[in-house]
């Protein structure tokens, strides 16, 4: 028997402990899922009031208590409900609360909604300010930092006003991520990271701002270089390393950029263990800053390559700063960065153990292991998709982390999610 395969009983045969397996629309009744383990005897007289006289099962889900061993209801489960609870005033009543407890969630989760799109806009607002002050640098260098300054302000502003601050998730399509929304990925986690380190003022804007410009010397490469997806050749390769000393260049010319700003520009991608470029340089030389912006320039990297069919999970990005970068990032900070974006951070493709598949929208620093999650159901349109808080279903976990690439397309369409990851603030 496969562990999908249906066994249909009588719904006076059903105890809690049955795994069952809806047949009617998602919209018809009062229930999160249209699988699920029955909790308890409410649920029954849900589903009774529903006119279900048979409801299908699957066997090898089951509790094994209620299950025989040829897959039938055991003899010692197989009780009569209690007159009272047979009662169709009782059935109704339970279905009335379970209509109220769904549409409460409905609205709470229009709600969730709403606030993420505005969050949206306010990302891609801020996309175009640091593609205006990338390309005013030039031309207007004190304008442009300013307007740079101004970005990172804000940012810190709402970082320090409460230690409950949210990094979620943002729609972006694979067209749509330059170096400008990188840049303000970067800089969101590294702000991040430098908070929940406990560091605050000048030092955090210095951060912030570092991140914000690390790679203005790509704007002295070709355009095509940037965008190229496929692999590069050693030639395309050298020239690409050089973006850190064009940087450094850029910001020597126009003269006011803080030392510290400078040298996250310069030395972004030095490694403590000397292995990194352009000068190699080792463990002390390297601010702290220049520290926490490399392990976020790392991590969106990972998150958001040239070519996104080589993406990785958010979660496996964790997992690979960890492992594959001892000696070359800071451990400590690697560590603080792990627990500051969550065990599933934001945007992390899971399957919960009743089999649904959703993404992780937000994490409670509290309950790292019991994220919120959006969920993928076809037969719900998708600006009603339904949201589960692990933290308040007890009967629900992560069962697996889904790659990328095993998630179909209509997937990321339902969810309101792109190829690209980007990521942005809210302050609670």
């Amino acid at each position: 028997m496969s562990n999908n395969q249906k066994v249909t009983i009588g719904i006076d045969d059903l105890r809690p402990g049955h795994y069952i397996a809806l047949d009617i629309p998602w919209k018809n009744h009062p229930f999160l899922f249209s699988r699920f383990i029955i909790t308890s005897r409410k649920d029954i007289a849900t589903l009774r009031a529903l006119g279900l006289k048979q409801i299908a099962i699957i066997p090898e889900r089951c509790d094994p208590k209620v299950m025989g061993e040829t897959g039938s209801m055991s003899a010692a489960s197989a009780v009569e409900p209690s007159a009272e609870e047979a009662t169709a005033e009782a059935d109704e009543l339970a279905q009335k609360a379970q209509w109220e407890d769904k549409q409460a969630l409905i609205a709470r989760d229009n709600q969730f909604r709403k606030e993420r799109m505005q969050i949206a806009t306010r990302f891609q607002d801020t996309v175009k300010k640091v593609s205006t002050f990338a390309k005013d640098l030039r031309s207007g260098p004190a304008n442009a930092v300013q307007a740079a300054e101004g970005i990172v302000d804000d940012m810190v502003a709402a970082f320090e006003k409460t230690s409950e601050v949210l990094v979620n998730l943002v729609n972006i399509s694979d067209g749509n991520y330059t170096v400008y929304t990188h840049a303000l990925n970067v800089t969101v986690l590294s702000v991040l990271l430098a908070r929940y380190m406990d560091l605050e003022g000048d030092e955090v804007r210095s951060i912030g701002l570092g991140a914000l410009v690390h790679d203005i010397g790509k704007m002295d490469l070709p355009p095509q270089l940037i965008a190229k997806t496929a692999k590069l050749t050693p030639a395309e390769d050298a020239l690409l390393r050089t973006h850190p000393t064009k940087g450094i260049r850029l910001a020597e010319k126009i003269q006011i950029l803080a030392a510290d700003v400078a040298a996250v520009i310069e030395r972004h991608h030095e490694y403590l263990d000397g292995s990194g470029y352009p000068q190699g340089l080792k463990g002390k030389q390297l601010w702290l800053g220049v520290r926490i912006v490399a392990i976020a320039n790392t991590y969106d990297n990972l998150c958001n390559p040239p070519d996104p069919a080589n993406a990785v999970s958010p979660r496996d990005a964790m997992a690979v700063l960890y492992k594959n970068y001892q000696g070359k990032l800071d451990g400590d900070l690697v560590r603080a960065f792990i627990k500051a974006m969550g065990v599933y951070p934001p945007g992390t493709i899971v399957r919960l153990s009743n089999g649904n598949v959703g993404m992780v929208v937000s994490v409670d620093p509290n309950h790292l292991l019991r994220p919120r999650v959006i969920l993928y159901n076809p037969e719900i349109p998708r600006w009603n998709a339904m949201m589960v808080d692990l933290r308040e279903q007890v009967d629900l976990e992560i069962q697996e982390v889904m790659k990328p690439g095993e998630c179909p397309p209509q997937l990321y369409e339902y969810l309101g999610i792109g190829e690209r990851l980007g990521y942005f603030y809210e302050s609670r």
